[in-house]
């Protein structure tokens, strides 16, 4: 029985109503346009938790707590700080120099609004009344993908395995749950080379679409080597797969002119999570989650560009 726990593959439910979110986009759509975009906010709020209270695990919900106050202030702040760039980019237009640091300055600032992003959307998530969390410098995330993007410029991308290797690691290594962290194991990026180097000399006969299959190996590869305690995790993504889910959401984006974002985002969650299970005894998660499940989450601690560092 014992054996049997430890070798039982668990999966994510996902459920949702086409219709039901349809009418929320449809809705929200209108009062966008009637508020001149204010409501925008809130709508993402709304359809945000309502996408992510789709997906369940041993039959639990999870669920995202944020409002649309909140992305409005984290909206503004960023705001504020893309107006104070354009500002300083303007007064020196004819200075080569300053457009240039302006440049690796906007670069920065789109990393590290990466992974706020992704510090955002998971401390304001909660299976069981537990949050998750996420640690870690949003400063040095940037400057790690700056740096590396530049070696794979160099090395003429033969090193993007090892690249996505340090930032997933970077990311997975600093989120946590119930106070526990996730650890990424050594990941073996032998095979992955591999297909890499496959990738770029199939690139131009393929237009490109050999990338998702390399993609869809590094995925396989990066969750067997995730584990929270003792339990393990496996992807089943594939090439072919994801090469669908792109050109599908492409087409949403054309058809809808841009507006669907929340479509393809929803697709993108669906595909995470009906390809990827947990392997392991899971009876313990109930006492981590109560022990935790007074652990209120208050808004400010997820909210984009308020982090420690600064900035």
């Amino acid at each position: 029985m014992i054996a049997n726990k430890k070798a039982a593959l668990h999966a994510f439910q996902y459920e949702l109503k086409q219709s039901k979110l349809s009418n929320m986009w449809f809705i929200n759509l209108l009062i966008n346009i009637i508020t001149l975009g204010i409501n925008s906010f809130w709508a993402k709020a709304r359809m945000r938790k309502y996408i992510i209270s789709c997906v369940q695990f041993a039959g639990n919900k999870f669920y995202y707590t944020a409002s649309g106050w909140l992305l409005c202030k984290g909206f503004f702040k960023g705001l504020f700080v893309l107006i104070s760039i354009s500002v300083i980019s303007s007064a020196f237009a004819t200075n080569n120099i300053v457009g240039l640091i302006n440049i690796v300055l906007m670069w920065y600032l789109i990393n590290v609004v990466t992974y706020q992003k992704f510090r955002h959307i998971f401390s304001m998530t909660n299976w069981k009344s537990t949050y998750f969390n996420i640690e870690g410098s949003a400063n040095q995330f940037a400057f790690l993908k700056i740096h590396w993007t530049l070696v794979n410029i160099v090395t003429l991308g033969l090193t993007v395995p090892h690249t996505d290797k340090i930032l997933y690691s970077y990311m997975i290594e600093n989120l946590s749950f119930a106070n526990e962290k996730f650890v990424v194991n050594s990941i073996n990026t032998d095979n992955l080379s591999k297909v890499h180097l496959k990738m770029l000399l199939l690139f131009i006969p393929t237009c490109g679409m050999y990338y998702f299959w390399y993609k869809a190996a590094f995925f396989r590869e990066l969750f067997s080597c995730i584990s929270y305690k003792h339990l393990k995790f496996k992807s089943t993504h594939t090439g072919l797969g994801m090469l669908w889910l792109f050109i599908t959401n492409l087409v949403i984006h054309i058809g809808v002119l841009g507006l669907g974002s929340i479509f393809t985002t929803e697709r993108k969650i669906c595909y995470l999570a009906t390809h990827v299970f947990i392997l392991g005894d899971i009876d313990f998660l109930d006492k981590i989650a109560s022990d935790n499940a007074n652990n209120i989450r208050e808004e400010g601690l997820g909210e984009f560009l308020a982090y420690s560092d600064g900035l």
